[in-house]
């Protein structure tokens, strides 16, 4: 699951109207092992709307094989589509 929030108080960057995005593994954790050469264990912040856009094309292209099943929020989640 990808997550992209953009908030006062809570978000690197969000005071300066910045996104941050994370990758968040089924128990709501941040999932630091994954996508490492774009998210380099951490979580990405202070990101403007073209640097999401792209690392979203990308993740996309990365993980055809999912699919989107829910818009919540800011978050996005995936799961495999074998999985339905």
């Amino acid at each position: 699951m990808v997550s992209v929030a953009k908030g006062y108080y809570s978000t690197y960057g969000g005071d300066k109207g910045f996104w941050e995005m994370a990758i968040i593994n089924p128990k709501g954790g941040i999932d630091y092992d994954v996508d490492e050469d774009i998210f380099r264990g951490d979580v990405l912040g202070y990101l403007t709307d073209v640097n999401v856009i792209d690392i979203l094309s990308e993740l996309k292209r990365r993980h055809k094989h999912r699919r989107t099943i829910t818009h919540m929020f800011n978050t996005v989640i995936l799961r495999d589509e074998e999985s339905d």
